[in-house]
């Protein structure tokens, strides 16, 4: 684990960033600790598709601070550890000449994130927020790849095999989701993201693929979370509780 939580090998800009956030929001009422469980997808140079999908997910978990200035806004940290994983072996639609199950080419990538997210809660249905967000995250990512050696079939492989490249990227993360506000001081919730990377390399294949194209992957997670010095949003909550229709 010294590895992943070494400090040279994360964003000084984005680490800083965080660290602004965290103790400006801390000072304030509404704040919000919680963990994160959820399940990662991914797509690149090595697809998935269809019944296959399910079959190459792979867990994320996490923990995150939100602090929520107003009803209607909310600004997120959040560290997520995990992986991400894809084998064309499960590739469930046939390509020409069943292309991509004979390369067979193999990848799991464990990745560590950190993320501002600001949100805007749009609307209220009784105790439940939904809500929409975009931000930053940086994140650092190791792929082990299994290029299906000896197989003619891969192509000039020693190209990613040999290539050098960082290991931190940023990516923008744009998603939704929904929070129930079990007491004044649980919640749970659920969210899905995509995020857009700005890197190729997140499989550990590029250059003897499509360089061109840059990898995205995705979350779905549940959120547990407990209020405090949330004076302000409990009352918040409690005035639209009973209204039975969305609060805008």
């Amino acid at each position: 684990m010294k590895f992943f939580f070494n400090p040279s090998r994360m964003s000084v800009g984005m680490s800083a960033l965080f660290s602004i956030f965290l103790m400006f929001s801390l000072s304030a009422q509404n704040n919000e600790i919680g963990i994160v469980l959820g399940a990662t997808a991914y797509h690149g140079d090595i697809e998935v598709k269809n019944n296959s999908f399910l079959q190459q997910t792979r867990p994320i978990a996490g923990v995150f601070y939100r602090y929520h200035p107003s009803d209607r806004w909310a600004f997120r940290g959040q560290l997520l550890f995990g992986q991400i994983h894809a084998d064309e072996k499960r590739y469930a639609i046939a390509s020409p000449g069943n292309f991509r199950q004979k390369r067979g080419i193999s990848f799991t990538t464990t990745l560590l994130e950190l993320s501002i997210l600001p949100e805007w809660r749009f609307a209220r249905a009784g105790d439940v927020d939904f809500y929409v967000f975009s931000g930053i995250s940086g994140f650092h990512f190791t792929p082990i790849v299994n290029y299906n050696e000896p197989n003619p079939i891969i192509g000039d492989r020693i190209l990613d095999k040999e290539a050098t490249y960082s290991k931190f990227s940023w990516a923008i993360p744009v998603g939704g989701g929904l929070q129930w506000s079990v007491t004044d001081k649980i919640a749970i919730g659920l969210e899905a993201t995509i995020r857009k990377t700005f890197t190729d390399q997140i499989d550990g294949l590029s250059l003897s693929a499509n360089p061109k194209v840059k990898d995205y992957y995705f979350f779905a997670n549940l959120t547990i979370s407990t209020f405090f010095g949330n004076q302000q949003r409990s009352k918040s909550r409690k005035r639209n509780k009973n209204t039975g229709c969305p609060t805008f």
